[in-house]
């Protein structure tokens, strides 16, 4: 569930419960097809957007087989300590799990806002959890995210540019708790 797009997870839940039953009784699963055949089984429910029952669960499956949010993490953390203060990443995300993704990590690695000034300490770690790490950057969110345009022929060989296509740039900035901490370490 975690790494696919249905946003029900008693149907991931479902989904696995027969895969297992099906393995039970036929053996592993041994093409796409199979698994397909019984991911569109348990969807009983068709999809709005038109997708085939069993894209979704393939995706979720390709992605955590080949560790693509933690790839995708793991840049991200490589990436921003080696950016100066004001320097942009645009990062393009093709599913909205990656958007979500993108977006968590702007959340625990953006500074604090001055509108919280008189919020406990320990309130202000909850609610910025950039504060609880020695980190010297602070990233925040540069703009709104840029979704393809609607135009049909805007570099899509005349296809309907993807629904969850979207580039979020991100902006390395100087943490003003970090800072502010380091003043007072340096005052004691």
């Amino acid at each position: 569930h975690a790494y696919g797009e249905d946003d029900d997870p008693l149907c991931a839940l479902r989904i696995a419960e027969g895969l297992v039953h099906w393995q039970r009784w036929n053996g592993p699963i041994r093409t796409i097809s199979q698994l397909s055949d019984v991911v569109r089984k348990v969807k009983t429910a068709g999809d709005e957007r038109g997708l085939h029952p069993a894209k979704l669960t393939l995706q979720a499956l390709r992605s955590f087989v080949n560790g693509e949010l933690e790839q995708m993490s793991a840049f991200l953390e490589g990436v921003l300590p080696l950016m100066r203060p004001g320097a942009r990443l645009a990062v393009v995300t093709t599913r909205r799990v990656e958007a979500s993704f993108v977006k968590s990590f702007m959340r625990t690695h953006e500074d604090s806002h001055p509108l919280f000034a008189d919020c406990s300490p320990s309130r202000l770690k909850e609610l910025y959890p950039l504060l609880q790490t020695d980190k010297a950057f602070a990233v925040r969110q540069a703009c709104d995210p840029i979704w393809p345009t609607a135009e049909p022929n805007a570099g899509f060989g005349g296809r309907r540019a993807p629904r969850s296509l979207a580039t979020h740039v991100l902006e390395r900035t100087v943490r003003r708790q970090g800072e502010d901490a380091n003043r007072r370490r340096a005052m004691e």
